[in-house]
């Protein structure tokens, strides 16, 4: 059998991924050497596709003109293989909620630390180390290649405020909270969610869910969990790289609004 012939049992039998560990199984009469040759003979061919050292994704025939596959139809696989806990997050974790504004140039991974030296991952894929990874405000649905996993609304709306910078700025985190909040519930956040985020990413939260997005049902629960939180309230800007000089003040969320917010339309 040619390692050609070997990839499409895998793809015919459920195995979209595999690495260069499996070749040496598969194949133990040839050198390393020879299998690395075939396996970069795939690569140039598009048949397979390479998003991490020694570790491969047979890529589907709608996926051939582009080179490559999505992270979510190849990350629980890869992070299985790295024994690595996960979520797809932010904008990714978004689109899977139905919130994402517009489609992402950019898939976002959250990793428990250590994160492995020298994994960054594909250029498209931004990765995040978390010392307490949060499994327990993560979900599960099934995807094209098995299951993908990312963060609850609840999470989601929370890491996309701490990373507001990285995605765009407040607007575009307002847009997606949007439609976003109609998944989440806050109550009895401040046992549990909240817990993981800074007095200022709930405030920053609050502000713009309850004055911004003018949802007072939410932003009522947002604050009250707030104020159950066990930390020091100290009055902050909205964006933090800004200068505040005559900015105005929201009272009851301690923000001083350095920055316009708007809705993408």
């Amino acid at each position: 059998m040619t390692l050609r012939e070997w990839i499409r049992q895998r793809e015919i039998t459920g195995f979209p991924t595999f690495s260069f560990e499996d070749t040496l199984l598969a194949f133990p009469d040839r050198s390393r050497q020879v299998l690395l040759n075939a396996i970069q003979r795939e690569k140039k061919c598009g048949r397979i596709y390479s998003p991490y050292k020694s570790f491969y994704v047979i890529v589907p025939v709608h996926y051939v003109t582009r080179g490559s596959v999505p992270p979510a139809y190849y990350m629980d696989s890869l992070m299985h293989y790295l024994g690595k806990r996960y979520y797809m997050g932010l904008l990714s974790a978004a689109a899977f909620w139905g919130a994402a504004h517009q489609r992402s140039q950019t898939d976002y991974v959250f990793v428990e630390k250590p994160v492995l030296k020298g994994f960054a991952g594909p250029s498209d894929v931004k990765v995040y180390g978390l010392s307490r990874f949060p499994f327990e405000y993560t979900v599960t649905r099934n995807g094209e290649c098995g299951v993908v996993r990312y963060s609850n609304a609840e999470l989601t709306a929370c890491d996309l405020v701490q990373n507001a910078s990285a995605i765009g700025g407040h607007s575009v985190v307002a847009t997606i909270l949007r439609e976003l909040l109609e998944s989440a519930d806050f109550h009895r956040a401040a046992e549990g969610v909240f817990c993981l985020f800074s007095s200022a990413v709930i405030q920053r939260l609050g502000y713009l869910v309850a004055e911004v997005l003018e949802d007072g049902v939410q932003g009522s629960v947002i604050y009250d969990e707030w104020r159950k939180m066990p930390v020091a309230r100290r009055t902050i800007p909205l964006n933090a790289e800004r200068r505040t000089k005559g900015a105005s003040v929201s009272k009851r969320w301690m923000i001083v609004v350095n920055e316009i917010v708007e809705e993408d339309d």
